[in-house]
């Protein structure tokens, strides 16, 4: 899927969603979270450009040791302590 990104191209709502495996309407509720992808505005047109997808693709790895010891943090709080 990431082949077919070209980094200077620019794709409307429906065209990212498509690359991110999202419904158009999730990348409108995100905007109005203010999360997500970064966007232009062309007036009315809401316009992604391929950096900015590639760029949030790339932010949304997760480092699987990483989360392993922060589950494993998370575990160590919650046990209760022995007296």
């Amino acid at each position: 899927m990431l082949k077919e990104i070209d980094a200077n191209e620019a794709y409307d709502n429906k065209s990212a969603a498509r690359i991110l495996r999202q419904k158009p309407s999730t990348l409108t509720g995100w905007r109005h979270q203010r999360k997500g992808p970064d966007y232009s505005r062309w007036g009315r047109t809401i316009i992604y450009t391929g950096k900015n997808l590639l760029d949030y693709i790339a932010g949304s790895e997760v480092d699987a040791e990483t989360k392993q010891a922060k589950v494993a943090a998370k575990a160590q709080r919650r046990e209760p302590a022995v007296a």
